[in-house]
C-alpha cells in the first residue's frame, strides 16, 4: 500500500505513523504498531525509523512516496500522483536525501 509523505521544508519536523487492524479492539491488547519519522532541514534528510508493534495483517514491507515541497520549489497538491521520491520500507529504519 502506497502512502504519499509531503515534507515541508522550512524547519525540523516529526511524527509518528501508527496503525492497527482498524476493526476491533486489538489495539488494547497491544496489537498495533508505530513508524517514527523525523525530517533534518539542515540536511534536507528524512529519517525513518525501525517499526515498533505489530498486529495480525500488518504489511511487512510497504511504499512510501516522499514529496518535498520548498519554498522555491512549491508544487500544488496532487493526490492521484504525486512528484516524489519512491522508497520501499521493510520495517528497518532508513534515511533518505531530498
Amino acid at each position: 500500500e502506497l502512502i504519499h509523505l509531503y515534507v515541508y521544508a522550512g524547519r525540523d519536523g516529526k511524527f509518528q505513523l501508527y496503525e492497527d487492524e482498524g476493526t476491533n479492539y486489538n489495539y488494547e491488547k497491544g496489537q498495533y504498531s508505530t513508524i517514527d519519522f523525523q525530517y533534518n532541514d539542515a540536511t534536507r534528510t528524512i529519517t525513518i525509523g525501525q517499526r515498533k508493534g505489530t498486529f495480525k495483517g500488518m504489511l511487512k514491507e510497504r511504499q512510501f512516496n516522499i514529496v518535498l515541497i520548498t519554498p522555491e520549489g512549491a508544487k500544488p497538491l496532487n493526490l492521484e500522483h504525486p512528484d516524489g521520491k519512491a522508497v520501499t520500507y521493510n520495517g528497518k529504519a532508513l534515511s533518505i536525501q531530498l
